[in-house]
């Protein structure tokens, strides 16, 4: 193993533990799976991919007959709390490729979604939340 892989492994083992270790304060359920952290309390659940620089917000789901109770909400801000705690953007793609099995959550509800916590990008899919001490536009 080379010195720079040596690095990467030990900075994403060292996100995973301090990123674990939040959520479990927050009362979630925590998996690791490196470099992936999967997420879960109640009807809601997120995976999260762990690079040095930035953090890929998989997938965060809702039961449908959970929906509009703000347990999304609920996960996305645990999410946005760890991103914080880490010093890390969030890049995500907002569409979902199920869309027409959740019943009622149309794209643009989606998009609408991440802006109000403060996501933002060139179009509509990509899109990027970046600490609040270090907020860029995504380009």
């Amino acid at each position: 193993m080379n010195n720079v892989t040596s690095q990467y492994s030990a900075t994403i083992a060292s996100y995973l533990t301090r990123a674990a270790a939040i959520a479990k304060r927050s009362g979630l359920s925590v998996q690791v799976e490196t470099p992936y952290l999967r997420l879960q309390r109640r009807a809601s659940s997120a995976s999260l991919l762990l690079h040095p620089t930035h953090i890929v917000l998989e997938i965060i789901e809702v039961e449908p007959h959970e929906r509009y109770k703000r347990y999304g909400s609920a996960m996305l801000d645990d999410v946005i709390a760890i991103a914080e705690a880490l010093g890390l953007r969030i890049d995500l793609i907002a569409e979902s490729t199920t869309l027409r099995e959740q019943r009622g959550l149309v794209q643009s509800t989606l998009e609408s979604w991440y802006r109000r916590h403060e996501f933002v990008g060139p179009n509509d899919a990509l899109m990027r939340r970046t600490p609040t001490n270090r907020r860029v536009q995504l380009r």
